[in-house]
């Protein structure tokens, strides 16, 4: 991109869909960043961004049909998904 719009500056909005550990099937947050750093990239997170400081707090309700899955108001934050998912990505050297 920088060859085809060498004024322009690279700025983008992601659901990186990370998480606090990284695993087999999940990214973590550490993982992804270090993966943003080879690609000579940054976040609005900084250099380190802290997997504990999430962006989604999700929990199935007992409206839904999955009642298996279902997580009581109370539980959200321990059972939901309540991860560092949303992340905003430019080049590295873009607002020095």
């Amino acid at each position: 991109w920088k060859e085809a719009y060498p004024d322009h500056q690279f700025l983008m909005g992601l659901d990186g869909n990370t998480y606090k550990v990284h695993n087999e099937d999940y990214q973590g947050v550490e993982d992804f960043n270090k993966f943003l750093k080879t690609e000579h990239l940054s976040s609005c997170w900084g250099d380190s961004p802290d997997p504990l400081s999430p962006t989604t707090c999700n929990a199935r309700t007992y409206l839904q049909p999955q009642l298996n899955k279902a997580i009581a108001r109370q539980d959200r934050l321990t059972k939901g998904d309540v991860n560092l998912k949303d992340w905003i990505i430019f080049s590295a050297d873009a607002f020095v």
